[in-house]
Protein backbone atom coordinates (compact mmCIF):
# COMPACT_ATOMS: atom_id res chain seq x y z
CA UNK A 1 0.00 0.00 0.00
CA UNK A 2 1.36 3.44 -0.99
CA UNK A 3 0.31 6.17 1.43
CA UNK A 4 0.95 9.90 1.10
CA UNK A 5 0.55 12.47 3.87
CA UNK A 6 0.00 16.19 3.42
CA UNK A 7 1.88 18.21 6.02
CA UNK A 8 4.25 15.32 6.78
CA UNK A 9 6.59 17.53 8.81
CA UNK A 10 3.83 18.10 11.36
CA UNK A 11 3.84 16.40 14.74
CA UNK A 12 1.24 13.67 14.20
CA UNK A 13 2.02 13.09 10.52
CA UNK A 14 5.75 12.66 11.18
CA UNK A 15 4.99 9.91 13.71
CA UNK A 16 2.46 8.33 11.34
CA UNK A 17 5.13 8.17 8.63
CA UNK A 18 7.37 6.21 11.00
CA UNK A 19 4.53 3.81 11.80
CA UNK A 20 3.80 3.30 8.09
CA UNK A 21 7.43 2.36 7.45
CA UNK A 22 7.50 0.08 10.50
CA UNK A 23 4.52 -1.87 9.17
CA UNK A 24 6.09 -2.37 5.75
CA UNK A 25 3.96 0.06 3.71
CA UNK A 26 5.36 2.60 1.25
CA UNK A 27 5.32 6.22 2.37
CA UNK A 28 5.39 9.32 0.16
CA UNK A 29 6.00 12.79 1.66
CA UNK A 30 4.10 15.77 0.22
CA UNK A 31 5.66 18.30 2.58
CA UNK A 32 8.99 19.92 1.89
CA UNK A 33 8.87 22.49 4.67
CA UNK A 34 11.24 22.88 7.59
CA UNK A 35 9.84 21.99 11.00
CA UNK A 36 7.67 24.61 12.70
CA UNK A 37 7.21 26.41 9.40
CA UNK A 38 3.44 26.59 9.03
CA UNK A 39 3.65 27.05 5.24
CA UNK A 40 3.40 23.68 3.50
CA UNK A 41 5.49 23.33 0.34
CA UNK A 42 4.71 21.31 -2.77
CA UNK A 43 7.69 19.07 -3.38
CA UNK A 44 8.15 19.37 -7.16
CA UNK A 45 7.75 23.06 -7.98
CA UNK A 46 8.19 24.49 -4.50
CA UNK A 47 4.80 26.23 -4.50
CA UNK A 48 2.81 26.81 -1.36
CA UNK A 49 0.79 23.77 -0.32
CA UNK A 50 -2.18 22.81 -0.22
CA UNK A 51 -4.42 25.60 -1.44
CA UNK A 52 -2.11 27.31 -3.92
CA UNK A 53 -1.94 24.39 -6.32
CA UNK A 54 -4.88 23.55 -8.57
CA UNK A 55 -6.91 20.35 -8.49
CA UNK A 56 -5.39 19.27 -11.81
CA UNK A 57 -1.86 19.69 -10.44
CA UNK A 58 -2.70 17.53 -7.46
CA UNK A 59 -4.32 14.89 -9.68
CA UNK A 60 -1.21 14.75 -11.86
CA UNK A 61 0.96 14.33 -8.77
CA UNK A 62 -1.26 11.63 -7.23
CA UNK A 63 -1.36 9.67 -10.49
CA UNK A 64 2.39 9.94 -11.03
CA UNK A 65 3.05 8.59 -7.53
CA UNK A 66 0.62 5.65 -7.98
CA UNK A 67 -0.98 6.19 -4.55
CA UNK A 68 -3.64 4.18 -2.73
CA UNK A 69 -4.32 6.48 0.24
CA UNK A 70 -4.00 10.20 0.92
CA UNK A 71 -3.87 11.19 4.59
CA UNK A 72 -4.86 14.85 4.76
CA UNK A 73 -3.04 16.24 7.77
CA UNK A 74 -1.90 19.66 6.51
CA UNK A 75 -3.54 22.27 8.71
CA UNK A 76 -2.98 25.32 10.84
CA UNK A 77 -3.43 23.62 14.23
CA UNK A 78 -4.47 25.07 17.56
CA UNK A 79 -6.77 27.82 18.80
CA UNK A 80 -3.91 30.25 19.44
CA UNK A 81 -2.12 29.50 16.15
CA UNK A 82 -5.30 30.07 14.13
CA UNK A 83 -5.88 33.37 15.94
CA UNK A 84 -2.38 34.47 14.96
CA UNK A 85 -2.65 33.31 11.32
CA UNK A 86 -6.26 33.97 10.34
CA UNK A 87 -6.04 34.12 6.54
CA UNK A 88 -3.60 31.24 6.15
CA UNK A 89 -5.71 29.16 8.53
CA UNK A 90 -8.89 29.57 6.47
CA UNK A 91 -7.07 28.89 3.21
CA UNK A 92 -5.33 25.79 4.53
CA UNK A 93 -8.03 24.28 6.74
CA UNK A 94 -11.00 24.90 4.43
CA UNK A 95 -9.97 25.71 0.86
CA UNK A 96 -7.00 23.32 0.91
CA UNK A 97 -9.21 20.51 2.18
CA UNK A 98 -11.69 21.12 -0.67
CA UNK A 99 -8.92 20.94 -3.28
CA UNK A 100 -7.33 17.79 -1.83
CA UNK A 101 -10.73 16.08 -1.57
CA UNK A 102 -11.65 16.78 -5.19
CA UNK A 103 -8.24 15.62 -6.44
CA UNK A 104 -8.38 12.44 -4.34
CA UNK A 105 -11.81 11.64 -5.80
CA UNK A 106 -10.56 11.97 -9.36
CA UNK A 107 -7.53 9.79 -8.61
CA UNK A 108 -9.66 7.17 -6.83
CA UNK A 109 -7.85 7.47 -3.47
CA UNK A 110 -9.07 6.74 0.04
CA UNK A 111 -9.22 10.15 1.80
CA UNK A 112 -8.23 9.98 5.48
CA UNK A 113 -8.91 13.30 7.22
CA UNK A 114 -7.52 14.32 10.62
CA UNK A 115 -10.24 16.25 12.44
CA UNK A 116 -10.39 17.45 16.03
CA UNK A 117 -12.38 16.56 19.14
CA UNK A 118 -12.90 20.20 20.17
CA UNK A 119 -15.87 20.41 17.77
CA UNK A 120 -18.26 18.97 20.39
CA UNK A 121 -20.51 20.87 22.79
CA UNK A 122 -18.42 20.05 25.85
CA UNK A 123 -20.58 22.22 28.14
CA UNK A 124 -23.32 19.68 27.59
CA UNK A 125 -21.14 16.72 28.54
CA UNK A 126 -19.24 17.90 31.61
CA UNK A 127 -20.37 14.85 33.58
CA UNK A 128 -20.44 12.25 30.80
CA UNK A 129 -18.34 10.83 28.00
CA UNK A 130 -18.58 12.22 24.48
CA UNK A 131 -19.39 9.86 21.60
CA UNK A 132 -19.41 10.33 17.83
CA UNK A 133 -23.16 11.01 18.07
CA UNK A 134 -22.80 13.77 20.67
CA UNK A 135 -23.93 17.31 19.88
CA UNK A 136 -21.62 19.31 17.63
CA UNK A 137 -21.03 22.90 18.70
CA UNK A 138 -17.61 24.31 17.66
CA UNK A 139 -16.88 27.50 19.62
CA UNK A 140 -13.46 28.51 18.34
CA UNK A 141 -12.34 29.61 14.90
CA UNK A 142 -10.07 26.56 14.78
CA UNK A 143 -12.90 24.15 15.63
CA UNK A 144 -15.22 25.79 13.09
CA UNK A 145 -12.64 25.49 10.31
CA UNK A 146 -11.81 21.86 11.10
CA UNK A 147 -15.48 20.92 11.23
CA UNK A 148 -16.02 22.65 7.89
CA UNK A 149 -13.14 20.60 6.46
CA UNK A 150 -14.63 17.43 7.90
CA UNK A 151 -18.02 18.13 6.28
CA UNK A 152 -16.31 18.81 2.96
CA UNK A 153 -14.72 15.35 3.12
CA UNK A 154 -17.89 13.60 4.32
CA UNK A 155 -20.11 15.16 1.67
CA UNK A 156 -17.76 15.05 -1.32
CA UNK A 157 -15.32 12.16 -0.95
CA UNK A 158 -16.25 8.78 -2.45
CA UNK A 159 -14.22 6.84 0.11
CA UNK A 160 -13.23 8.56 3.35
CA UNK A 161 -12.34 8.15 7.00
CA UNK A 162 -12.31 10.83 9.69
CA UNK A 163 -9.96 10.35 12.66
CA UNK A 164 -10.27 12.80 15.56
CA UNK A 165 -7.29 12.82 17.94
CA UNK A 166 -7.72 13.85 21.56
CA UNK A 167 -4.83 15.78 23.14
CA UNK A 168 -2.03 13.88 21.42
CA UNK A 169 1.40 14.31 23.07
CA UNK A 170 4.80 12.70 22.72
CA UNK A 171 8.10 14.51 23.09
CA UNK A 172 9.97 16.57 20.51
CA UNK A 173 7.61 17.84 17.84
CA UNK A 174 4.69 18.31 20.24
CA UNK A 175 3.83 22.00 19.90
CA UNK A 176 0.53 22.29 21.74
CA UNK A 177 0.08 20.01 24.73
CA UNK A 178 0.31 20.96 28.38
CA UNK A 179 2.81 18.12 28.83
CA UNK A 180 5.26 19.37 26.19
CA UNK A 181 5.14 23.01 27.34
CA UNK A 182 5.61 22.03 31.01
CA UNK A 183 8.55 19.72 30.32
CA UNK A 184 10.15 22.32 28.05
CA UNK A 185 9.79 24.91 30.82
CA UNK A 186 11.46 22.57 33.34
CA UNK A 187 14.34 21.83 30.97
CA UNK A 188 15.05 25.50 30.23
CA UNK A 189 13.99 26.94 33.61
CA UNK A 190 11.33 29.18 32.02
CA UNK A 191 8.97 30.87 34.47
CA UNK A 192 5.26 31.79 34.28
CA UNK A 193 4.29 29.90 31.14
CA UNK A 194 0.65 30.77 30.37
CA UNK A 195 -1.59 27.70 30.42
CA UNK A 196 -5.11 28.37 29.17
CA UNK A 197 -6.61 25.60 31.30
CA UNK A 198 -8.52 25.06 34.52
CA UNK A 199 -6.21 22.72 36.49
CA UNK A 200 -9.16 21.15 38.28
CA UNK A 201 -10.84 19.93 35.08
CA UNK A 202 -10.39 16.49 33.52
CA UNK A 203 -8.62 15.94 30.18
CA UNK A 204 -7.82 12.76 28.25
CA UNK A 205 -4.33 12.50 26.73
CA UNK A 206 -3.05 9.86 24.28
CA UNK A 207 0.52 9.27 23.17
CA UNK A 208 0.99 10.14 19.51
CA UNK A 209 2.53 6.75 18.66
CA UNK A 210 -0.54 4.94 20.02
CA UNK A 211 -2.80 7.27 18.05
CA UNK A 212 -0.88 6.64 14.82
CA UNK A 213 -0.93 2.86 15.33
CA UNK A 214 -4.72 2.95 15.63
CA UNK A 215 -5.07 5.21 12.57
CA UNK A 216 -3.07 2.75 10.49
CA UNK A 217 -5.20 -0.13 11.82
CA UNK A 218 -8.22 1.82 10.61
CA UNK A 219 -6.70 2.30 7.14
CA UNK A 220 -5.79 -1.40 6.92
CA UNK A 221 -9.37 -2.45 7.77
CA UNK A 222 -12.33 -2.74 5.43
CA UNK A 223 -14.13 0.10 7.20
CA UNK A 224 -14.94 3.10 5.03
CA UNK A 225 -17.07 6.28 5.25
CA UNK A 226 -16.99 6.44 9.03
CA UNK A 227 -15.84 8.97 11.65
CA UNK A 228 -13.99 7.95 14.82
CA UNK A 229 -12.84 9.57 18.04
CA UNK A 230 -9.48 8.00 18.88
CA UNK A 231 -8.79 8.53 22.56
CA UNK A 232 -6.90 6.99 25.43
CA UNK A 233 -10.12 6.56 27.42
CA UNK A 234 -8.09 7.29 30.58
CA UNK A 235 -8.90 10.86 31.68
CA UNK A 236 -6.83 12.59 34.34
CA UNK A 237 -7.35 15.69 36.42
CA UNK A 238 -4.88 18.30 35.14
CA UNK A 239 -3.33 18.65 38.62
CA UNK A 240 -2.72 14.88 38.60
CA UNK A 241 -0.89 15.24 35.28
CA UNK A 242 1.24 18.04 36.77
CA UNK A 243 2.12 15.74 39.71
CA UNK A 244 3.31 13.04 37.29
CA UNK A 245 5.41 15.62 35.39
CA UNK A 246 6.96 16.83 38.66
CA UNK A 247 7.73 13.26 39.74
CA UNK A 248 9.39 12.31 36.44
CA UNK A 249 11.30 15.59 35.90
CA UNK A 250 12.26 15.95 39.57
CA UNK A 251 11.25 19.63 39.52
CA UNK A 252 8.38 21.65 40.90
CA UNK A 253 6.11 23.43 38.41
CA UNK A 254 4.80 25.93 40.97
CA UNK A 255 6.60 28.91 39.41
CA UNK A 256 6.83 27.51 35.89
CA UNK A 257 3.11 27.25 35.07
CA UNK A 258 0.73 30.21 35.23
CA UNK A 259 -2.88 28.99 35.14
CA UNK A 260 -5.78 30.89 33.53
CA UNK A 261 -8.87 28.87 34.50
CA UNK A 262 -11.27 31.46 33.06
CA UNK A 263 -9.96 30.67 29.55
CA UNK A 264 -10.66 26.89 29.65
CA UNK A 265 -13.50 26.82 27.09
CA UNK A 266 -13.63 23.00 27.14
CA UNK A 267 -13.89 22.24 30.87
CA UNK A 268 -14.04 18.48 31.44
CA UNK A 269 -13.22 16.81 28.12
CA UNK A 270 -13.35 13.04 27.95
CA UNK A 271 -14.43 10.76 25.13
CA UNK A 272 -15.24 7.11 24.70
CA UNK A 273 -13.60 4.89 22.08
CA UNK A 274 -16.43 2.32 22.06
CA UNK A 275 -17.25 2.84 18.39
CA UNK A 276 -13.62 2.35 17.39
CA UNK A 277 -13.41 -0.85 19.47
CA UNK A 278 -16.57 -2.16 17.78
CA UNK A 279 -14.99 -1.79 14.33
CA UNK A 280 -11.23 -2.17 14.86
CA UNK A 281 -8.80 -3.91 17.18
CA UNK A 282 -7.92 -0.99 19.46
CA UNK A 283 -4.45 -0.84 20.99
CA UNK A 284 -2.66 1.33 23.54
CA UNK A 285 0.87 0.26 24.41
CA UNK A 286 1.73 2.74 27.17
CA UNK A 287 0.17 4.37 30.24
CA UNK A 288 0.13 8.14 30.73
CA UNK A 289 2.97 7.80 33.24
CA UNK A 290 5.09 5.84 30.74
CA UNK A 291 4.21 8.25 27.93
CA UNK A 292 5.24 11.32 29.96
CA UNK A 293 8.52 9.64 30.92
CA UNK A 294 9.19 8.91 27.22
CA UNK A 295 8.33 12.54 26.36
CA UNK A 296 10.71 13.84 29.02
CA UNK A 297 13.60 11.80 27.66
CA UNK A 298 12.84 13.09 24.15
CA UNK A 299 12.54 16.76 25.14
CA UNK A 300 15.70 16.62 27.29
CA UNK A 301 17.65 15.58 24.18
CA UNK A 302 15.70 17.76 21.71
CA UNK A 303 17.45 20.04 19.24
CA UNK A 304 17.77 23.76 19.90
CA UNK A 305 15.25 24.50 17.14
CA UNK A 306 12.44 22.83 19.08
CA UNK A 307 10.34 25.33 21.05
CA UNK A 308 6.67 24.59 21.88
CA UNK A 309 6.34 28.14 23.27
CA UNK A 310 6.94 29.76 19.88
CA UNK A 311 3.31 30.78 19.47
CA UNK A 312 3.15 32.32 22.94
CA UNK A 313 6.25 34.32 22.10
CA UNK A 314 4.79 35.29 18.71
CA UNK A 315 1.67 36.64 20.41
CA UNK A 316 3.79 38.71 22.84
CA UNK A 317 5.82 40.17 19.97
CA UNK A 318 2.60 41.13 18.14
CA UNK A 319 1.12 42.53 21.38
CA UNK A 320 -1.82 40.08 21.15
CA UNK A 321 -3.50 39.06 24.42
CA UNK A 322 -4.19 35.33 24.06
CA UNK A 323 -5.95 35.31 27.44
CA UNK A 324 -8.60 37.61 26.01
CA UNK A 325 -8.94 35.50 22.86
CA UNK A 326 -9.41 32.26 24.81
CA UNK A 327 -11.76 33.90 27.29
CA UNK A 328 -13.95 35.16 24.43
CA UNK A 329 -14.76 31.53 23.61
CA UNK A 330 -15.76 30.97 27.20
CA UNK A 331 -18.40 33.65 27.75
CA UNK A 332 -20.92 31.15 29.06
CA UNK A 333 -18.68 29.88 31.86
CA UNK A 334 -17.51 33.38 32.69
CA UNK A 335 -21.10 34.49 32.99
CA UNK A 336 -21.85 31.57 35.25
CA UNK A 337 -18.89 32.32 37.50
CA UNK A 338 -19.72 36.01 37.81
CA UNK A 339 -23.48 35.68 37.98
CA UNK A 340 -24.28 32.16 39.16
CA UNK A 341 -27.80 31.03 38.43
CA UNK A 342 -30.22 30.73 41.31
CA UNK A 343 -31.06 27.09 41.75
CA UNK A 344 -34.64 26.33 40.87
CA UNK A 345 -34.32 22.57 41.20
CA UNK A 346 -35.75 19.96 43.56
CA UNK A 347 -33.87 16.95 44.94
CA UNK A 348 -35.65 13.67 44.20
CA UNK A 349 -34.98 9.98 44.79
CA UNK A 350 -34.95 7.60 41.81
CA UNK A 351 -37.64 4.91 42.04
CA UNK A 352 -35.24 2.33 40.59
CA UNK A 353 -31.66 2.92 41.82
CA UNK A 354 -32.60 5.02 44.91
CA UNK A 355 -29.98 7.65 44.05
CA UNK A 356 -30.67 11.34 44.55
CA UNK A 357 -31.01 13.55 41.49
CA UNK A 358 -32.24 17.04 40.68
CA UNK A 359 -35.01 18.26 38.44
CA UNK A 360 -36.55 21.70 37.83
CA UNK A 361 -39.60 22.39 39.97
CA UNK A 362 -41.80 22.48 36.91
CA UNK A 363 -40.82 18.88 36.01
CA UNK A 364 -40.38 17.42 39.50
CA UNK A 365 -43.99 16.32 39.97
CA UNK A 366 -43.97 13.85 37.06
CA UNK A 367 -40.35 12.72 37.37
CA UNK A 368 -39.79 9.24 38.86
CA UNK A 369 -36.38 8.19 37.54
CA UNK A 370 -32.94 9.80 37.38
CA UNK A 371 -32.26 8.67 33.80
CA UNK A 372 -33.72 6.85 30.83
CA UNK A 373 -31.59 3.84 31.76
CA UNK A 374 -33.34 3.54 35.10
CA UNK A 375 -36.72 4.14 33.50
CA UNK A 376 -36.16 1.34 30.99
CA UNK A 377 -34.82 -0.99 33.66
CA UNK A 378 -37.83 -0.33 35.87
CA UNK A 379 -40.25 -0.93 33.01
CA UNK A 380 -38.71 -4.35 32.39
CA UNK A 381 -38.93 -5.37 36.04
CA UNK A 382 -41.59 -7.99 36.61
CA UNK A 383 -44.24 -7.27 39.22
CA UNK A 384 -46.99 -9.51 40.61
CA UNK A 385 -50.59 -8.49 40.04
CA UNK A 386 -54.04 -9.92 40.67
CA UNK A 387 -56.20 -10.42 37.60
CA UNK A 388 -59.26 -8.13 37.75
CA UNK A 389 -61.42 -10.91 36.33
CA UNK A 390 -60.40 -14.25 37.90
CA UNK A 391 -58.25 -12.80 40.75
CA UNK A 392 -55.37 -15.16 39.92
CA UNK A 393 -51.79 -13.92 40.46
CA UNK A 394 -49.63 -13.26 37.37
CA UNK A 395 -46.32 -11.50 36.59
CA UNK A 396 -45.91 -8.72 34.04
CA UNK A 397 -43.52 -5.96 33.01
CA UNK A 398 -46.34 -3.77 31.69
CA UNK A 399 -49.55 -2.23 33.00
CA UNK A 400 -51.61 -5.36 32.18
CA UNK A 401 -54.68 -5.84 34.35
CA UNK A 402 -55.76 -9.29 33.19
CA UNK A 403 -53.86 -12.56 33.21
CA UNK A 404 -55.12 -13.71 29.80
CA UNK A 405 -57.01 -12.34 26.82
CA UNK A 406 -59.92 -14.57 27.76
CA UNK A 407 -60.26 -12.72 31.06
CA UNK A 408 -59.95 -9.39 29.27
CA UNK A 409 -62.75 -10.25 26.85
CA UNK A 410 -64.88 -11.71 29.63
CA UNK A 411 -64.52 -8.69 31.86
CA UNK A 412 -65.00 -6.10 29.14
CA UNK A 413 -67.80 -8.12 27.52
CA UNK A 414 -66.66 -7.37 24.02
CA UNK A 415 -69.14 -8.70 21.54
CA UNK A 416 -67.65 -11.30 19.19
CA UNK A 417 -69.03 -11.47 15.67
CA UNK A 418 -68.97 -14.26 13.08
CA UNK A 419 -66.54 -13.84 10.21
CA UNK A 420 -65.55 -15.88 7.18
CA UNK A 421 -61.97 -16.22 5.96
CA UNK A 422 -61.51 -14.68 2.50
CA UNK A 423 -59.10 -17.44 1.49
CA UNK A 424 -60.01 -20.79 3.07
CA UNK A 425 -63.67 -20.01 3.80
CA UNK A 426 -63.54 -21.21 7.42
CA UNK A 427 -65.85 -19.38 9.81
CA UNK A 428 -64.27 -17.80 12.88
CA UNK A 429 -65.06 -15.22 15.57
CA UNK A 430 -63.39 -11.90 16.36
CA UNK A 431 -64.34 -9.17 18.85
CA UNK A 432 -65.73 -5.93 17.48
CA UNK A 433 -62.79 -3.65 16.75
CA UNK A 434 -60.52 -6.59 15.83
CA UNK A 435 -62.13 -7.56 12.51
CA UNK A 436 -59.76 -9.23 10.01
CA UNK A 437 -60.09 -10.59 6.47
CA UNK A 438 -58.36 -13.88 7.17
CA UNK A 439 -58.51 -16.44 9.95
CA UNK A 440 -54.75 -16.30 10.49
CA UNK A 441 -51.34 -15.22 9.19
CA UNK A 442 -50.95 -18.42 7.14
CA UNK A 443 -54.05 -17.68 5.09
CA UNK A 444 -53.03 -14.05 4.65
CA UNK A 445 -49.62 -15.12 3.27
CA UNK A 446 -51.22 -17.65 0.92
CA UNK A 447 -53.69 -15.04 -0.30
CA UNK A 448 -50.86 -12.61 -0.90
CA UNK A 449 -48.90 -15.27 -2.83
CA UNK A 450 -51.90 -16.03 -5.03
CA UNK A 451 -52.48 -12.39 -5.85
CA UNK A 452 -55.73 -12.09 -3.88
CA UNK A 453 -54.20 -9.79 -1.33
CA UNK A 454 -51.49 -7.48 -2.71
CA UNK A 455 -51.72 -4.55 -0.29
CA UNK A 456 -50.48 -5.15 3.27
CA UNK A 457 -52.86 -3.96 5.94
CA UNK A 458 -50.26 -3.06 8.56
CA UNK A 459 -48.23 -0.41 6.79
CA UNK A 460 -47.56 3.19 7.88
CA UNK A 461 -49.35 5.86 5.90
CA UNK A 462 -47.33 9.02 6.53
CA UNK A 463 -45.78 11.11 3.72
CA UNK A 464 -47.04 8.83 0.97
CA UNK A 465 -50.10 10.59 -0.45
CA UNK A 466 -48.08 12.09 -3.29
CA UNK A 467 -47.54 8.65 -4.84
CA UNK A 468 -49.98 7.70 -7.61
CA UNK A 469 -50.05 4.05 -6.42
CA UNK A 470 -52.40 2.79 -3.72
CA UNK A 471 -49.72 0.88 -1.84
CA UNK A 472 -49.21 1.41 1.89
CA UNK A 473 -45.44 1.27 2.36
CA UNK A 474 -43.92 0.11 5.61
CA UNK A 475 -40.99 2.55 5.64
CA UNK A 476 -39.79 5.80 4.13
CA UNK A 477 -37.01 3.85 2.36
CA UNK A 478 -39.61 1.78 0.49
CA UNK A 479 -41.58 4.90 -0.38
CA UNK A 480 -38.43 6.61 -1.69
CA UNK A 481 -37.64 3.59 -3.85
CA UNK A 482 -41.18 3.72 -5.28
CA UNK A 483 -40.73 7.41 -6.03
CA UNK A 484 -37.48 6.64 -7.84
CA UNK A 485 -39.21 3.92 -9.90
CA UNK A 486 -42.01 6.27 -10.89
CA UNK A 487 -39.57 9.11 -11.65
CA UNK A 488 -37.60 6.80 -13.98
CA UNK A 489 -40.84 5.20 -15.31
CA UNK A 490 -39.79 1.77 -14.12
CA UNK A 491 -42.77 -0.61 -13.58
CA UNK A 492 -43.01 -2.24 -10.14
CA UNK A 493 -45.32 -4.24 -7.87
CA UNK A 494 -45.05 -3.88 -4.12
CA UNK A 495 -44.82 -7.16 -2.11
CA UNK A 496 -45.83 -9.20 -5.15
CA UNK A 497 -45.33 -12.74 -3.87
CA UNK A 498 -44.58 -14.67 -0.68
CA UNK A 499 -42.02 -17.49 -0.75
CA UNK A 500 -41.46 -20.33 1.72
CA UNK A 501 -37.79 -20.91 2.59
CA UNK A 502 -36.04 -23.21 5.04
CA UNK A 503 -34.33 -21.18 7.75
CA UNK A 504 -32.81 -22.56 10.98
CA UNK A 505 -34.69 -25.82 10.61
CA UNK A 506 -38.12 -24.31 10.07
CA UNK A 507 -40.25 -22.82 7.33
CA UNK A 508 -40.10 -19.05 6.96
CA UNK A 509 -42.60 -16.98 5.02
CA UNK A 510 -40.64 -14.33 3.15
CA UNK A 511 -42.01 -11.59 0.88
CA UNK A 512 -39.52 -9.46 -1.12
CA UNK A 513 -40.24 -5.73 -1.09
CA UNK A 514 -40.53 -5.04 -4.84
CA UNK A 515 -41.05 -6.95 -8.08
CA UNK A 516 -40.15 -5.56 -11.53
CA UNK A 517 -42.23 -7.46 -14.13
CA UNK A 518 -40.23 -6.09 -17.08
CA UNK A 519 -37.07 -7.75 -15.72
CA UNK A 520 -38.73 -10.61 -13.79
CA UNK A 521 -36.62 -9.44 -10.86
CA UNK A 522 -37.28 -9.03 -7.12
CA UNK A 523 -35.63 -6.37 -4.92
CA UNK A 524 -35.17 -6.50 -1.13
CA UNK A 525 -34.45 -3.12 0.47
CA UNK A 526 -32.57 -3.14 3.73
CA UNK A 527 -31.37 -0.60 6.28
CA UNK A 528 -29.26 -1.38 9.30
CA UNK A 529 -30.93 -1.87 12.67
CA UNK A 530 -29.83 -0.09 15.82
CA UNK A 531 -28.24 -3.27 17.14
CA UNK A 532 -26.27 -3.47 13.86
CA UNK A 533 -27.62 -6.91 13.11
CA UNK A 534 -29.27 -7.98 9.88
CA UNK A 535 -32.54 -9.81 10.11
CA UNK A 536 -33.34 -13.11 8.45
CA UNK A 537 -34.76 -11.44 5.30
CA UNK A 538 -31.22 -11.06 3.94
CA UNK A 539 -30.50 -14.72 4.52
CA UNK A 540 -33.84 -15.62 2.94
CA UNK A 541 -32.91 -13.57 -0.14
CA UNK A 542 -29.59 -15.44 -0.41
CA UNK A 543 -31.43 -18.76 -0.16
CA UNK A 544 -33.80 -17.74 -3.00
CA UNK A 545 -30.78 -16.85 -5.15
CA UNK A 546 -29.48 -20.40 -4.79
CA UNK A 547 -32.90 -21.64 -5.94
CA UNK A 548 -32.65 -19.70 -9.20
CA UNK A 549 -34.90 -16.77 -8.22
CA UNK A 550 -33.72 -13.46 -9.70
CA UNK A 551 -33.50 -11.32 -6.55
CA UNK A 552 -31.19 -8.48 -5.50
CA UNK A 553 -30.52 -7.00 -2.06
CA UNK A 554 -30.28 -3.20 -2.27
CA UNK A 555 -28.79 -1.63 0.83
CA UNK A 556 -29.92 1.81 1.93
CA UNK A 557 -26.48 3.35 1.45
CA UNK A 558 -26.20 1.92 -2.05
CA UNK A 559 -29.65 3.17 -3.07
CA UNK A 560 -29.21 6.76 -1.90
CA UNK A 561 -25.68 6.88 -3.30
CA UNK A 562 -27.06 5.66 -6.63
CA UNK A 563 -29.71 8.35 -6.94
CA UNK A 564 -27.28 10.99 -5.71
CA UNK A 565 -24.63 10.11 -8.29
CA UNK A 566 -27.26 10.03 -11.05
CA UNK A 567 -28.22 13.62 -10.16
CA UNK A 568 -31.74 12.50 -9.25
CA UNK A 569 -31.30 13.27 -5.57
CA UNK A 570 -32.92 16.70 -5.68
CA UNK A 571 -35.18 16.11 -8.65
CA UNK A 572 -37.45 13.44 -7.19
CA UNK A 573 -40.37 15.23 -5.62
CA UNK A 574 -40.96 14.79 -1.88
CA UNK A 575 -38.10 12.34 -1.37
CA UNK A 576 -37.85 11.90 2.36
CA UNK A 577 -34.11 11.39 2.86
CA UNK A 578 -32.51 14.38 1.12
CA UNK A 579 -30.13 14.97 3.99
CA UNK A 580 -29.24 11.32 4.35
CA UNK A 581 -25.44 10.89 4.71
CA UNK A 582 -25.07 7.11 4.58
CA UNK A 583 -25.74 4.06 6.68
CA UNK A 584 -22.77 2.86 8.73
CA UNK A 585 -20.80 0.73 6.32
CA UNK A 586 -23.45 -1.83 5.57
CA UNK A 587 -21.38 -3.96 3.22
CA UNK A 588 -18.68 -4.47 5.86
CA UNK A 589 -21.22 -5.38 8.51
CA UNK A 590 -23.05 -7.78 6.21
CA UNK A 591 -19.85 -9.68 5.45
CA UNK A 592 -19.03 -9.73 9.15
CA UNK A 593 -22.50 -10.98 10.10
CA UNK A 594 -22.60 -13.71 7.43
Amino acid sequence: MRIAITGEKGFIARNLAIEINNQGHEFVSLDNSSYANETMIYTENNEVCVYSNSIDEWVDLFDSLDLDVIVHNAAVVGTDVVALNTVDAINTNVLGTKIITEAANISGLLNVYFGTTVIYDTYKYQESDITENSTIYPRTDYAIQKYAGEMIVRNNAKEWLVARPLFAYGGEGDMNSLIAKSLFGVKNNIKNIDMFLNPEKVKDYMHVEDFCANVLSLINSNVRNEDFNITGCNPFNTLEIISIIEEISGSSLENIVNWHPETDYLGNHRLTNKKFVDFINYSQSRTLHEGIRQSWESIKDASDSYNPLVHLNQAKNLDIDLKQIFASYNTYLIKESIMPRVSNSVTLVCNHCNKEYKKPKSRAEKSKFCSKTCKDAASKKKVKKNCLSCNSVFETTTSKKYCTRVCYLKENKLERIDLKCNFCGIEYKKPIGHVTKYCGKVCQNKAQSSGLHEIPSNGRLGFRYDLPSNYFFKSSLEADYARWCEFTKKPYVYEHKTFTVQYEGRDKQYTPDFYHPDEDRYVELKAIRRDRKFNSNLLAADILKTQGINIDVLLMHEFYTQIKQSNHYWLIENIENKNYNGTRHLIYLKKKAL
